[in-house]
């Protein structure tokens, strides 16, 4: 591991920092620091990743997600009309059938 002999130094609002708490967390980050230095790392590693991409991919999942969300509502306002149409009765189990036989 190199040795961290130079400092960069910021403020954050508070709710910055919450949600860095949270993430190092989540992570397992040792501390906000290390988190801090390997996002850092990586906006390094990958000068020229376009989050635009990424962006247009998570767009695209929400309008699915969204459209799933819907046909399930649709198709759930829909069963108790078919269940209700097609009712089956199961013929409840007596004590003794319930038994275990040897």
């Amino acid at each position: 591991m190199k040795r961290k002999d130079k400092m960069i130094s910021f403020r954050l609002p508070a709710e910055e920092y919450q949600r860095l708490c949270q993430i190092r967390s989540v992570t397992g980050v040792k501390n906000v620091s290390e988190l801090a230095r390997a996002a850092l790392n990586r906006m390094l590693d990958f000068p020229n990743s376009d989050q635009s991409e990424l962006n247009e991919k998570v767009q695209e999942l929400r309008v699915k997600i969204q459209g799933l969300s819907s046909e399930l509502d649709r198709l759930s306002r829909s069963v108790p009309e078919v269940a209700e149409g097609h009712r089956c009765e199961v013929p409840a189990r007596s004590a003794a059938s319930s038994l275990p036989t040897s």
